[in-house]
């Protein structure tokens, strides 16, 4: 009884650090140079695109969620998952992608 006590007693210590380890190593944020919004190409394939994600995986990959621009055909083609390396920016898209907007009651009515 008192051997099973004290391999109870192991085991849950044993668990325990190893959640602690996990938790307090796990890095919450990402750095990164690539900004959401801005217009960046892949130097291995020429696929260009629209920043819209970032992702980092367990060992510190970082993949940049490319949307390549609407096909001629009206269809918008998937996300592309690229690593960060293989990017390079072209440049920023003007007008506002999203997010945040202005509140319509807010918003003056146009002139005619």
């Amino acid at each position: 009884m008192r051997l099973s006590r004290c391999f109870m007693f192991l085991v849950i210590l044993v668990i325990s650090s190893f959640i602690f380890i996990g938790i307090a190593s796990a890095e919450t944020t990402i750095k990164t140079s690539v900004e959401f919004g801005k217009i960046y190409q892949d130097t291995v394939t020429g696929l260009s695109g629209v920043a819209v994600g970032i992702t980092k995986f367990q060992h510190g990959c970082i993949r940049i969620g490319i949307q390549p621009l609407m096909r001629v055909d009206g269809t918008i083609p998937d996300i592309a998952w690229l690593d960060e390396l293989r990017l390079e920016g072209i440049t920023a898209i003007d007008h506002a992608l999203g997010g945040p907007q202005p509140d319509p009651k807010e918003m003056q009515s146009p002139r005619y």
